[in-house]
């Protein structure tokens, strides 16, 4: 469909432009480390490669909020031992429309459709960033395939609001944990309330428990703790 430009028209059809840009370049924004999966590309014994990409419930997520429930929609069609996602964005004049296809021999319907649209997205940006990330070699569970650890992105492929710490992070984290529970009586000033605020972000349940266990331990020390009497 070609749109016609005249004196009346310009101004809109540039601010129409304009915004469609401003989207699109919103959809290329990189994703926070819980909205990556971690993919086994390859396992053996104890160890298998995992290779990042966007979760499909993220790619969604990201579509609404930038595009808004009208202007996307996607259809799957089931070809033979494939899935077929075509994902359809309306750019202000049309719908732009990107398809991409995954086999389903091995990997069954519902995985070839999430890796249907994970390629279908990247034609517009979205996780696009995700495929230059080097896929990484991490031990596992030689029956089940559960990685020991979950791998990490470079911090360069990480938002500046992402919390997932590193692996020197969490040790630190892990440190101040160790001098905070040795010294229990000076524990809030090892271990400040705003610093504890600002670690449990990170959300690893390891970690926050033993905070909880230590700042209980703090409070019924301050409760034990006989009161003076004034003369």
């Amino acid at each position: 469909m070609v749109r016609m430009i005249d004196t009346d028209n310009a101004a809109e059809v540039a601010k129409t432009v304009e915004d469609f840009n401003q989207r699109f370049s919103e959809l290329g924004e990189p994703f926070l480390s819980f909205e990556v999966d971690w993919r086994v590309q390859h396992r053996e014994n104890n160890r298998a490669i995992y290779k990042p990409l966007a979760n499909p419930i993220a790619i969604t997520r990201r579509l609404l909020e930038v595009m808004g429930g009208a202007r996307w929609q996607v259809q799957y069609s089931p070809l033979p031992g494939a899935m077929q996602a075509e994902l359809s964005i309306w750019d202000g004049f049309q719908w732009v429309k990107r398809a991409a296809i995954a086999p389903a021999i091995t990997s069954g319907t519902d995985e070839a459709s999430d890796m249907a649209l994970i390629k279908a997205a990247a034609a517009f940006g979205i996780g696009l960033y995700l495929f230059d990330v080097l896929p990484v070699s991490v031990a596992c569970d030689p029956k089940t395939g559960v990685p020991s650890s979950v791998p990490m992105l470079p911090r360069h492929y990480r938002r500046a609001d992402d919390f997932q710490l590193s692996a020197i992070e969490v040790s630190e984290v892990e440190r101040k944990i160790q001098v905070a529970q040795a010294d229990r009586k000076n524990f809030l000033s090892v271990m400040g309330l705003k610093e504890v605020a600002e670690i449990r972000k990170y959300q690893l349940p390891s970690v926050n428990q033993r905070l909880d266990d230590a700042i209980e331990r703090r409070k019924k020390q301050a409760a034990e703790k006989p009161t003076e009497k004034k003369g």
